[in-house]
């Protein structure tokens, strides 16, 4: 049994119904083990370990210095798991992690978000040589936006609340304000055909602090087709709209209704500010990228609901409506 022959030195957050953690091991010394079971819950975690080793692989192969090495993969018979272990990136800390420390200079910010962005770029560049495929847009917004809304609608009481002193829409309408968006959007032009992370959350992102160098973990297929655009929408999904500070509140207030965005220090507003300046983006790719963005609120809505968590299922829900209500439509 591998855990019998290794030191356990850290246990971190798991997510994918995996667990993660620091170990010295006999072979590798210092590295990351993530383990899942091979047994329950198959779908949603071992297929999807599985697709995360793939794809991190893949990419690792085309851009070496972004992604740790996969060092060993096996499968406990006995215990009924599967594990991967990863190079371990000795001084890096997520940049979700970064942005929460006290004292970090503009600069270093600047240049912290510059190195995502370059790194980002460098990923990108590795565009398809077919166009994206017909219905790529229209599948993903129907799976991962509407049909949450319309399963889940009774959760989501929308009746007087507001967010940001905007009135929160109901179900209906925001299905609504989808479709029309989608139908402004040139479904074949714009949209960068890439490889991508494809789960590119500040807490899925490392950094040096100080060498501000940047390396990929966690990568999967979240968006279904690789458009270089969802990369940033959840880069903003936490660095505009401080996801992550929502959720690891102690506190929330069962019934809220007149809802305000996160308070976050100066860096995360620093950071983010640099990362939309640099995007340089048309006016039908900013559309797309903020419905994107609201997609990774809305897309969260079976996980908080199936696990009983309303209060945050509601503040993502009234979140993602108030970023479209600021789209033209």
């Amino acid at each position: 049994m591998l855990e019998d022959k290794i030191d356990i030195l850290q246990v971190f957050k798991g997510g994918s119904l995996s667990s993660t953690k620091l170990i010295n091991h006999p072979k590798f010394n210092k590295c990351i083990l993530k383990k899942v079971s091979n047994n329950l819950n198959r779908e949603y975690g071992f297929v999807r370990f599985c697709s995360q080793i793939k794809r991190h692989s893949y990419l690792q192969n085309l851009e070496p210095e972004l992604f740790p090495r996969i060092l060993e993969i096996g499968i406990d018979i006995q215990n009924e798991n599967a594990f991967c272990i990863y190079e371990y990136m000795d001084e890096y800390m997520s940049v979700f992690d970064f942005l929460n420390c006290n004292k970090i200079s503009e600069a270093k910010l600047n240049q912290a978000a510059l190195n995502l962005l370059i790194s980002l770029a460098k990923l990108h560049k590795h565009e398809y040589k077919s166009p994206i495929i017909k219905g790529s847009l229209d599948f993903y917004l129907k799976e991962e936006m509407i049909r949450p809304l319309i399963k889940y609608e009774k959760y989501l009481d929308t009746a007087n609340k507001t967010f940001e002193d905007i009135e929160v829409k109901n179900c209906a309408y925001t299905i609504s304000k989808i479709h029309n968006l989608y139908e402004q959007i040139d479904k074949t032009l714009h949209h960068k055909y890439c490889m991508i992370h494809g789960n590119a959350t500040l807490e899925n992102i490392l950094i040096n602090p100080k060498s501000l160098a940047i390396s990929f973990i966690d990568v999967y297929d979240e968006t279904y087709c690789d458009i270089g655009l969802s990369d940033y929408s959840q880069i903003l999904q936490c660095s505009k709209y401080y996801y992550g500070i929502r959720m690891r509140m102690e506190k929330k207030e069962e019934y809220e209704s007149k809802y305000k965005l996160m308070e976050a220090s100066n860096n995360f507003k620093i950071f983010n500010k640099v990362i939309e300046n640099n995007l340089l983006l048309s006016k039908e790719q900013e559309t797309l990228l903020n419905l994107l963005t609201a997609s990774q609120f809305i897309r969260l809505l079976p996980f908080r609901i199936e696990s009983n968590d309303i209060s945050n299922a509601v503040y993502f829900y009234s979140l993602a409506s108030w970023i479209l209500s600021k789209i033209n439509d």
